[in-house]
């Protein structure tokens, strides 16, 4: 979520979530029988997590679904709340096969977070969903040129790897084109500078996922750029009075297990 972001006075914020109900709804123009999981705005956008079955979607189909999303916001669509009891809304869900939206008004019901025993949806158009909100007004809110679908990714529901994986799409959102042009050319400038491809590059150091992310396995001019930084680091603490100590580079599984780094 957008932790920086106030849900009910933020305009980017309902722009981005806006969004996402959008995207979901063009989702569901090119694959109808799709299941809905989450669509929350986020940092910098918005995403919206799908099952698509044996239906799937690539990154070859965002510009079609982008398309079909700014033919939406041209429509001045009304983002429209409404709220049914859990009794409706369970009905409502599994009679249209929202198998993850079933899960969750379940969860929401049993931990006793409602007031009132009703759950709130949002429609804008012929698309409706469970959603607690706030939106804009209307469609004709978001700028058309502010957006645009970013990439695809896997994601298990609710992050359990024991559940199914779901497809990710994001889209980035921003309130103007020209804060959303910035946003994409330092984005790219950072992967230029991105030390994991640079270290790669110039045989500084290899990743392998055998070995783990983000361990590198360091070369022989990455080993004398590391050792000449350790040597530094030794005389700056000497100078400052501090002692070394040394402790093990492996200890028993049951310290791992305790820290939480193995389950």
């Amino acid at each position: 979520m957008c932790d920086q972001c106030d849900p009910n006075s933020d305009l980017l914020y309902k722009i981005r979530h806006s969004l996402a109900h959008v995207l979901a709804e063009a989702v569901l123009q090119i694959r109808p029988n799709a299941k809905l999981a989450f669509g929350p705005p986020v940092e910098n956008g918005f995403y919206y997590d799908f099952d698509f079955g044996s239906e799937p979607v690539g990154e070859a189909d965002l510009p079609e679904i982008e398309n079909r999303m700014r033919k939406i916001l041209k429509k001045k669509v009304p983002f429209v709340r409404s709220e049914m009891t859990v009794d409706e809304a369970l009905a409502f869900l599994e009679k249209r096969g929202e198998v993850y939206k079933v899960e969750y008004a379940r969860e929401l019901a049993e931990s006793g977070q409602l007031s009132g025993n009703t759950l709130s949806f949002y429609s804008s158009g012929d698309f409706i969903d469970m959603c607690e909100g706030p939106h804009v007004a209307n469609t004709a809110e978001i700028p058309a040129d502010g957006f645009a679908l970013d990439r695809i990714s896997g994601s298990y529901w609710r992050g359990d790897e024991k559940r199914p994986m779901l497809t990710r799409i994001y889209g980035l959102a921003f309130a103007s084109k020209a804060e959303l042009d910035d946003y994409r050319e330092r984005r790219r400038l950072a992967m230029e500078r991105d030390h994991r491809r640079l270290g790669v590059e110039l045989e500084l150091f290899l990743l392998d996922e055998e070995v783990g992310s983000g361990i590198p396995l360091w070369l022989p001019a990455g080993t004398v750029i590391r050792d000449e930084l350790e040597k530094w680091a030794r005389e700056v603490e000497f100078r400052a009075g501090y002692q070394r100590v040394s402790t093990p580079a492996i200890a028993k599984g049951d310290l791992y297990r305790r820290s939480g780094h193995l389950p």
